[in-house]
């Protein structure tokens, strides 16, 4: 798919589904990588009647959809140095939570130590 956003190609795909404990839900990467109506459409199960009516007018529209657009899109969410920023942005937060812990346990430690909840 983000091929051919790259290339500022809309693209139709299903969207698939599965169960969870609390039943159907969208799984899979179409519902995170098309922007519905601006890189492309992402459409019900080809299963489900109104899945292939969807699918024939999302052809019929894909016209419709701005080329340019489409590689903006691609340019602020899917280049090799946005994905970067995303890793370092996780990378900073995890590392954030670990310190927060290791904190939480000296503070904790502490306060068992001396009796105080501070």
């Amino acid at each position: 798919m983000i091929e051919s956003m790259a290339n500022g190609t809309p693209v139709i795909a299903y969207k698939s589904y599965g169960r969870d404990r609390k039943g159907l839900k969208s799984t899979g990467a179409v519902g995170e990588v098309i922007d519905h109506g601006v890189t492309g459409f992402a459409i019900d199960a080809p299963t489900s009647s109104m899945g292939e009516r969807e699918a024939v007018r999302a052809v019929a529209r894909i016209d419709q959809l701005d080329r340019h657009k489409v590689r903006e899109v691609f340019d602020q969410n899917w280049t090799g140095y946005r994905e970067a920023e995303r890793v370092t942005e996780l990378f900073y937060e995890r590392l954030r939570i670990a310190q927060e812990n290791r904190d939480l346990k000296k503070t904790l430690n502490n306060s068992r130590e001396t009796g105080r909840w501070y």
